[in-house]
């Protein structure tokens, strides 16, 4: 019970218990008004007040308002008690009341006579009986007054003790400190729910826009290829260049499209990289291989300067090295001088990595933009060039050597060349049967192979885009043993699966009616079509998508624009799979 006193005594032990209590509190904080609730308790309890009141600045006004009271089970007069209903809903102008004189003056204050003072003797509480006492302490955070704490007497007090005044001021300084930090902490937890909204409507923009723009391009490049691979001389030597620079502006179009999502997934963290032991020797052979055409069509010389080296493994994601390192050399090729030449070779570092040198003699880049080379749509003076480029091959280019654990960086000369090298984790060889391991096998890997002209495959495609099914249609009209049947939509498809029971079924994700993967649960609970396989072809090419559909059973996953030769590879491999059945 607390006693009536006139003397306001703050020994030692309250002192340290006081301290001990409001660390507790402040330790444990996470919302701002249960802080105010306990610590107006806390005060209240050790100290010989029966009122202890908290009122907040309203934001935009000259006002406090009440946000917070402690008051004694039972208060010891009346008069207090109306003082403390009054107060309740009363809003305190500035300079009007003790608390709001406070939050003018900027400084704490002693009142032996609260009642007497405007408004508050107007009021009949203020009149009948003797005064009561109180201490009000302004709180700041960095220079702004947000609040008042008031702390009141039921008695009339001649003085206060001087150990209080700095002891109460001490505790709300540093409830000024926690209110700064808590609403750091609020801001914070808002940007980071700003940024993720803006990041998911940035990967659904995306995803969208990817898909748009895959669908038509899926027909401009499987059509050219199709006139360009025709065994019939459809086209003369002049439209034959026109359509491969259709073709070849079509590929542009989707190199840019798949690094621009290729920089969104890594920045969303949704990029995966596979690290296995590579041998980097064949790795490296079979790239020169594929660039021979650039090359010839460039005249651009290839300087041979990795085939005498010795064989070494390194640690890296094998289709994300090619990558890597094909935009390199497109680089070197692209930014050199007629005539030109570029170099391949590798070495070892000290510290156990093995650096991997893409070098030309082109132009070199200016100095004034060495510091920008690797970010996104940065191409500086070849913007006016006229060469072809999107600003996005080095940005990507780097955050996948960094997903590898390793480092990418250059040295380059204006008018005399540059090189780019890459670090990558030595591995120890290993076994030829261990080489591969840990790659990703879900996506299928280009290889060009003859059909196989004895068996006839079955084929179902359930796709609403009429353009798309001409597509396949042509490209099985170029294989020549093969049963073609489509849909439109989903129920249709589900139709044919049971009469006509193919040996596979290509089947588009974005359907009317039912979607791709309904579809795919549907064919496996249907016992007639539960062992049939299915390959998802879709334009949907974010990561997401492909782990769903990996997840839900498709057998594998394409995105559009899908290459002819790839789908001609597709249809021999399930030839052998039948002959083998």
């Amino acid at each position: 019970m607390k006693v009536k006193t006139n003397n306001f005594v703050v020994n030692p032990e309250i002192e340290a218990r006081l301290y001990f209590k409001m660390f507790q509190i402040i330790s444990n904080a996470s919302q701002w008004k249960t802080v105010i609730e306990e610590t107006l308790k806390t005060i209240g309890e050790n100290l010989p007040w029966q009122i202890v009141s908290y009122w907040e600045a309203v934001p935009n006004s000259e006002f406090l308002k009440r946000h917070s009271q402690w008051q004694v089970s039972k208060l010891d007069s009346n008069r207090i008690l109306d003082f403390q209903i009054f107060s309740r809903d009363i809003e305190l102008k500035k300079n009007a009341t003790p608390p709001g004189e406070i939050w003018e003056e900027n400084r704490s204050r002693w009142t032996k006579d609260v009642a007497m003072s405007k408004p508050f003797c107007k009021k009949p509480f203020g009149i009948k009986e003797d005064s009561f006492s109180g201490y009000s302490v302004p709180i700041l955070v960095e220079d702004e007054i947000i609040g008042v704490f008031g702390f009141f007497s039921s008695t009339h007090q001649k003085r206060l003790d001087k150990n209080i005044a700095p002891l109460l001021v001490n505790i709300v300084g540093q409830l000024g400190q926690l209110k700064k930090r808590l609403d750091k902490e609020k801001e914070l937890i808002l940007a980071k729910e700003e940024a993720v909204k803006a990041n998911k409507s940035k990967s659904e923009f995306l995803c969208q826009m990817s898909h748009e723009l895959r669908t038509p391009l899926n027909a401009i490049i499987g059509f050219s290829q199709i006139l360009m691979k025709s065994k019939n001389p459809v086209l003369d030597s002049r439209f034959k260049l026109d359509v491969k620079t259709i073709m070849d502006s079509g590929q542009h179009l989707l190199l840019l499209i798949n690094e621009i999502l290729d920089l969104s997934r890594i920045e969303s963290g949704k990029l995966f990289v596979s690290i296995s032991p590579i041998d980097l020797k064949e790795i490296l052979s079979e790239i020169i291989l594929s660039i021979q055409p650039l090359l010839k069509s460039s005249n651009i010389i290839y300087i041979d300067s990795f085939s005498n080296l010795d064989q070494v493994f390194i640690l890296a994601d094998k289709i994300r090295l090619k990558q890597v390192v094909l935009n390199l050399i497109a680089n070197a090729i692209k930014y050199n001088v007629p005539k030109g030449s570029i170099s391949l070779n590798y070495e070892l570092q000290e510290d156990n990595y093995i650096r991997i040198n893409v070098k030309d003699t082109g132009t070199g880049i200016p100095k004034n933009i060495q510091g920008r080379i690797f970010d996104p749509f940065q191409r500086g003076e070849a913007e006016d060039s006229g060469i072809e480029g999107t600003g996005m091959g080095l940005p990507v280019s780097k955050r996948l050597v960094e997903l590898m654990d390793g480092d990418i960086g250059f040295s380059s000369v204006e008018n005399e060349g540059s090189c780019f090298f890459i670090d990558l984790p030595k591995a120890r060889e290993l076994a030829g049967d261990q080489k591969n391991r840990g790659c990703n096998q879900f996506l299928f890997e280009e290889k060009e192979i003859m059909s196989n002209q004895n068996e006839v495959l079955k084929i179902l495609y359930i796709e609403d885009n009429y353009i798309n099914l001409t597509l396949v249609q042509r490209v099985v009209e170029m294989d020549g043993r093969i049963d073609f049947y489509f849909a439109n939509d989903g129920n249709k498809g589900l139709e044919s699966a049971q009469v006509n029971k193919p040996d596979l079924i290509l089947l588009d994700i974005n359907l009317p009616g039912i979607n791709g993967f309904e579809v795919l649960k549907k064919l496996k609970e249907n016992q007639k079509t539960n062992r049939i396989p299915v390959v998802a072809i879709s334009a949907n090419a974010m990561v997401e998508d492909i782990d769903r559909a990996k997840e839900a059973g498709f057998e594998e996953y394409y995105t559009k624009p899908i290459k002819v030769s790839t789908l001609l590879n597709i249809f021999n491999q399930y030839k052998e799979l039948k002959a083998k059945i």
